[in-house]
């Protein structure tokens, strides 16, 4: 029907725990990416939507007679948010997404939520090859952002020794390098970031729900470029 703007409403009689997997699912199924440029008005921006014929629905409101408080039903859509967070990141391309466009995004991220956070520490540069972490560093040093290791540690459970560590490739593109990957894949291989993407929205959903856990979140960022270097 075309609709822009809906409000759904639940009875009672409709579990809360239900209604959270209808939310998690309608979000994710209601997912469009598309390229914004903040210097166009916002009629020009509805004006490519339309022309796009999308069929995503701007505007939901989801509420249940006994209200939306319910804890499972806040863990859905807290893994929506999540989830559709490292989509948006995972679909930017190489040449905005450089390794250090990465880190920003990350550092931006743990800004919001600075007292869950134990530390960030970057290794970056002639840093990686201090840590004997060559073959990464040698993956990246051609390209004219440097390859960069983002660490976040997680502190939720402070009397705890116990860590989690989730760790993610970020090749923000990958080339090949100098044997140059086949006419076909070349258009797809900013998407070979996206396990660096997929910690980045667990540490979103993290920092939303803030578990007693205690996790470090490794993203290893390099654009795999050609240069004399290489």
């Amino acid at each position: 029907m075309k609709s822009a703007d809906v409000e759904i409403i639940c009875s009672e009689k409709i579990d809360a725990e239900h209604l959270g997997i209808f939310s998690n699912s309608f979000h994710l199924t209601n997912y469009e990416w598309c390229i914004k440029d903040d210097k166009k008005p916002e009629k020009a921006h509805e004006d490519e939507r339309l022309a796009r014929k999308s069929k995503v629905i701007d505007s939901v409101e989801i509420s249940h007679e006994k209200g939306t408080a319910q804890d499972s039903y806040i863990k859905k859509m807290v893994m929506a948010e999540a989830t559709n967070f490292s989509r948006n990141l995972a679909n930017v391309r190489g040449s905005t997404a450089t390794p250090e466009y990465m880190e920003h995004q990350v550092r931006a991220l743990c800004d919001q939520h600075k007292d869950l956070i134990k530390e960030v520490r970057v290794l970056c540069g002639q840093q990686l090859l201090d840590e004997n972490m060559n073959l990464f560093h040698g993956v990246g040093r051609a390209a004219v952002s440097e390859p960069r290791m983002v660490l976040v540690h997680y502190e939720g459970d402070p009397a705890s020794k116990e860590t989690t560590a989730l760790v993610g490739k970020g090749i923000t593109y990958d080339t090949g390098g100098l044997n140059l990957k086949q006419t076909g894949f070349m258009e797809l291989m900013y998407g070979d970031k996206n396990g660096s993407c997929a910690v980045i929205g667990a540490l979103h959903g993290v920092l939303a729900s803030k578990p007693k856990l205690n996790i470090v979140f490794a993203m290893a960022f390099a654009d795999n470029a050609i240069d004399s270097k290489s």
